[in-house]
């Protein structure tokens, strides 16, 4: 019985490396045809993470350190609490900035759906802060919800569609321009809705327009194979 220098695993007899962290497995007593390079390397006290460990450990030390500000931020607010509650809004910040891009690291392996919803009731809660603590219940109520609960639903089509089966690079451009022209118009109607004004819907009719052709430009690309080929060519895509 063997174990891994490096990580401890236990090993198969005739195990030539780790199966946990690709460490060669060398048996100091047999002739090395490389004159032990490999078992110096094996033997060398370096330590090697797994590729799942090591991410998860940067993605702790980045927590830590946003963790650190944020708690002497808190202090100092509750030290001067005549200077307003500007904690609240770097913790926030700082928290909302955690879950989008720090917290997908820590697990294995994770639906997207359920990231899809944790980033939704993360960014809900931080336009909740912004706004609904000035006062401004109306605008949240009616236009930050469903301006986010759109969003959230057009992602999700998304990752739906993605995940049907492998897909091409011009059909996945034409499927974020068709997103977002979808969101565009949405937007639109809900800011006009709600704000009253014309300038809203043009803004929106504007990005729709400008995906409609980029839509058309990339259905001929998937369509005319020679073109595509030249485009692949010229721009490495």
């Amino acid at each position: 019985m063997s174990y891994c220098v490096e990580c401890g695993v236990e090993l198969e007899n005739g195990a030539a490396s780790c199966p946990l962290c690709d460490t060669p497995v060398v048996n100091p007593r047999s002739p090395q045809p490389d004159g032990g390079a490999a078992a110096r390397r094996a033997y060398s006290g370096e330590v090697v993470l797994p590729a799942g460990i090591r991410r998860r450990y940067v993605a702790f030390l980045i927590s830590v350190s946003l963790a650190i500000p944020n708690i002497i931020c808190v202090i100092a607010n509750l030290l001067y609490p005549d200077t307003g509650v500007w904690a609240l809004y770097a913790v926030s910040s700082s928290t909302l900035a955690w879950v989008l891009f720090v917290q997908p690291f820590f697990w294995k392996k994770v639906n997207p759906y359920f990231l899809l919803a944790l980033d939704t009731v993360a960014v809900t809660l931080y336009i909740y802060i912004f706004f609904v603590v000035k006062g401004e219940t109306a605008w949240f109520y009616r236009t930050a919800v469903p301006l986010v609960a759109v969003l959230a639903v057009c992602l999700a089509a998304f990752v739906f569609w993605f995940r049907l089966e492998k897909r091409d690079w011009p059909r996945i451009v034409i499927a974020v321009l068709s997103l977002t022209c979808v969101y565009s118009a949405c937007a639109g109607i809900i800011l006009h809705t709600y704000l009253g004004k014309k300038p809203v819907a043009a803004v929106s009719l504007i990005v729709c327009l400008s995906c409609a052709v980029m839509i058309g430009f990339f259905a001929y690309v998937t369509r005319n194979k020679r073109f595509r080929a030249w485009l692949s060519r010229r721009f490495f895509v």
